[in-house]
This record gives structure tokens, sequence and C-alpha cells, in this order.
């Protein structure tokens, strides 16, 4: 018989009775309540474990420039011999975080994420040092510790003195414009028209003519341009070589919203002696943050790796603008003290660029946790959390930050969505159950 004949397209081709079958009312209603029983007892199951796994969140914030905790428990965590663990997780977790969720997931540093199938990378308005100065705010860079600059005043220093320091190279935020006019434009680089709110860092220059002068550098004094009058004397003495002068980077690495964004707050976690001094910190583990897939991801595409001439410098090449081009990066790599920082692959697997790939995993809700550490045999006691560093940022973005330190059972950490989204599918599940037993059709 042809295939394209009538008599071919009308014929009656056997079938299966399944689909018919199973929609049957005996059958569906049946399904239904199995399903339902299902479902209503792993939400049970889950809503027992999870409500008894350990959790304790800290409201904190910054108060004043300070680093403080303000919340009604305190900063005590206390474990008692039944909450011991032997594996305790840390987490920030921030409320209200509402960003432009597709501009922001994309916006990210492209040798650390990008491939074929995610076309991650920072566009000409997340590159540059001056636009993460204007996210994070001066306070960022600016501290409140002063020095004396070339000409006598007391300006700010720059964050060497403060914690931050560990995590941040101030080095891969500024680059010394070499000559007085820029090689492309021919221009001045530090233009009048662009010398309004930038943030520049000088030292006085050392004299190789002075027998007696020290021929140790200067510390560099950092300082926010606000009057025309501060922006001609910083020009007349960079043009009379009296000082070193350092403009902002156009092109820094990591790039990106995300990278540009991501939480550096640290905490301190210390075991209290019975008389409740303070003993020694506990270790916070603050490897394996990111998916291992992340992490080896970024291996293989070998796009970042140690400073040939610098210790504890990392370049990350950033190809999308010009190949070969290795820019040093502004997050300072840190490992453990036995580790070997010219071993390649390395840098990933330590802080702070685990807490990157970590942070690079967007979440679609304003509300999420950040992993941030493991605290491994957390023993029964009592014990204080410190803050070390805490982004006055956060709470300027009408954020709300809380640190949160619990254990996972079988269901994972304390998350009471989960179980809660079963005992209510269940209930729609019997309630149809109900339904089909119950409804009859009008007969005509």
């Amino acid at each position: 018989m042809p295939i394209f004949s009538d008599a071919f397209w009308q014929q009656e081709i056997p079938q299966s009775k399944f689909p018919l079958w199973f929609v049957r009312r005996p059958v569906a209603s049946t399904c239904n309540a199995l399903c339902g029983v299902f479902h209503l007892v792993i939400g049970i199951i889950a809503l027992t474990v999870m409500s008894g796994t350990y959790e304790k969140a800290f409201t904190y914030s910054v108060a004043k420039g300070n680093a403080a905790f303000s919340t009604a428990d305190g900063d005590i965590l206390e474990i008692t011999s039944e909450e011991g663990a032997d594996t305790a997780y840390i987490h920030i977790e921030l409320s209200n975080c509402f960003s432009n969720y597709r501009t922001f997931a994309m916006s990210k540093e492209n040798a650390l994420v990008g491939s074929t199938l995610s076309p991650y990378e920072c566009d000409e308005t997340s590159r540059s040092a001056d636009i993460l100065f204007q996210i994070r705010g001066k306070d960022f860079i600016l501290t409140g510790n002063t020095i004396q600059d070339f000409s006598g005043l007391n300006q700010f220093s720059g964050p060497k003195d403060t914690i931050l320091n560990d995590w941040i190279n101030v080095d891969g935020l500024f680059e010394d414009p070499t000559d007085k006019k820029d090689e492309v434009t021919g221009a001045n680089p530090f233009e009048r028209n662009t010398y309004k709110g930038k943030i520049i860092r000088t030292r006085k220059k050392i004299n190789e003519n002075d027998a007696d002068a020290d021929d140790t550098p200067n510390e560099w004094a950092y300082e926010e341009l606000t009057t025309m009058d501060r922006f001609r004397k910083i020009n007349e003495a960079w043009k009379d070589e009296v000082i070193d002068l350092q403009l902002p980077k156009r092109l820094i690495t990591p790039c990106g919203l995300n990278s540009f964004s991501i939480n550096l707050d640290r905490f301190e976690v210390v075991k209290l002696r019975e008389d409740g001094s303070e003993g020694k910190p506990v270790p916070i583990d603050e490897t394996e943050l990111a998916w291992n897939s992340d992490t080896k991801f970024v291996q293989d595409r070998k796009q970042i790796r140690n400073h040939p001439k610098l210790k504890n410098v990392a370049e990350i090449q950033n190809d999308t603008i010009k190949k070969d081009l290795w820019n040093v990066s502004w997050l300072r790599p840190q490992l453990g003290p036995d580790e070997n920082f010219d071993k390649f692959g390395k840098i990933v697997e330590g802080v702070p660029y685990q807490r990157l790939l970590a942070w690079y995993r967007n979440s679609a809700s304003s509300t999420f946790r950040l992993f941030i550490g493991k605290i491994h045999n957390l023993r029964p006691g009592k014990y204080k959390i410190k803050i070390k560093q805490a982004g006055a940022e956060w709470g300027k973005w009408g954020i709300d930050t809380r640190l949160v330190v619990s254990k996972l059972s079988a269901f994972g950490s304390k998350n009471l969505v989960i179980p809660g989204l079963c005992i209510a599918i269940a209930v729609l599940q019997l309630s149809f159950t109900v339904f089909l037993l119950v409804y009859r059709k009008k007969q005509d």
C-alpha cells in the first residue's frame, strides 16, 4: 500500500490503551493518594530533622566606621554537648540585595567564568578602578589614618594598615603615568576636567642629589580630589617631578560588577575560658568554598598565574581586551604558610578567589547566603564572634547582613521552605483525591 495513499492514512492503527487507563477515576485517585502520602511523610520527616538542626544567626552592622554587632542576642555562640559537631558551616546572609539580575549575572571576569556557552565579560562601564571606588565608596581605599604628604598636609593613608590589605593588592588599582602625555591620545592624563572626585595617590620623590637623604621610598598618601586649588598644586608638583603620582587604572582585573561588589567581610571565632576571658582563635577553613567544577574550570583555562617577580601577587590574562595581556590582580592570593605559591592552579584554591567564585554563583532571590568557611571539630563550650573586617557599603545599599553558624543534617541546613513545600504539595494531592472520590458528574 503506497504510504501517501488515502487508504494508508485512514486505516486503523493499534494503539496503547495505557493513557486511557491511567486517567480513569479509580486509578487517578489512587495515584494521587499515594503521592500525597509520600510527600506528606517526607515533609514531616524533613521538618522534624531540620527543625532540630543547630543554627544561630548574628545580625551585624558597621557603626561610625567601626565594625560592631547590633543584635539583642549579643555575640556569644554557645555550643552544648548535643550541639557539638565535626564540622560547623559559616555563611553570610544578605537580605534586600536587589539588582538588575541579568546585567549583574553577566558582568563577570571572562578569564574566570567565560566560555563559548557562557559569554560572561565586563563591559566598558565595569572595568576601571574609578568605577570600583564609586561602587564600594571611598572608604574602600581611604582609611581614617593620616600621614603627611609632599606638601606637609595630613592626607589619608591607604589600606595597608587594615586587615583588608591581606586580600587587596592596592598596586593593582593604580597605574603610574610614564609620561606627561598619554601615549594614545597625546593628552595630559591628569586633565582638569577629570580631576573631580578622583582618588589618587602621591609620594615625594627621593632626592638623588642629597647625600643625606633617606633612599627608602616614601609612603603613599591617598586622597580624594575635591577642589581646584588642590588639583593645581598636585599637578604642578607632578610636572616639576617633585612627586610620584598614580591615577586609578582604566582596566583592572578581575573586572565586572560581580567582582567589584564581592563581600569581603571576615570574622574570628574565639574560645572563651571558664572565667570568661578570651582564649585562642578557632581556625576557620576558608578553602573549598566554590563548586569543584568552577575551580577546575578556572584551573583548566590557565588564565590566572603567580606574578613572575612579585610574591603573593597574581596576574589575570584578559584576552577579551588584548591578546596576551596579563594584568596585576587587585585581589591578593592568600594560601596557607606551607602552600607553594609557585605551583600553578593553587591560587584559585585559596582565598579570596574561592570566595569570588562562590560570589559568582548569583542567586535569583534578594535574600541568599554566601558560604565563607568551615570550623572543624567544634567542641561544646562558649565562643565569642569577633568581626575582623566589615564593609560599610552594605548598610549604605540598604542590605541587611547576618552571620550564620550552622550544622548540616541529612536534608541540609536549617531550611523550612523545602519541607513546607512538600507538605503543601501533599495537601493539594490529597485534596484532589477527595475531590475525585466525592465528585460525580451530573447525568443529563
